[in-house]
């Protein structure tokens, strides 16, 4: 049995000159287990971005704020809206 070390975080390893800003969602996709893929969203928020991301250590929440002033806390288990400011 393999443990997942909750304090490591993942990354990507580029090889040679390859640079991973590149690198397509749907890559990652077909490359992670059925488990990490359920965890796949796409949120299209263009009004106010571009935006940054950050969860909580549990994963259940995730922060995201706008570069024009949109901040917003979701709940990631049942993806409903927290709170929202603009």
């Amino acid at each position: 049995m393999q443990w997942i070390m909750p304090s490591e975080a993942g990354f990507i390893v580029p090889e040679g000159i390859e640079k991973t800003d590149t690198i397509k969602q749907e890559a990652i996709a077909r490359e992670v287990d059925i488990s990490s893929l359920r965890n796949q969203y796409d949120i299209t928020l263009p009004e106010f971005g571009p935006y940054t991301l950050d969860f909580t250590s549990s994963g259940r929440y995730m922060a995201l704020g706008g570069r024009k002033g949109h901040l917003a806390i979701v709940d990631m288990m049942n993806l409903s809206l927290i709170r929202d400011f603009q």
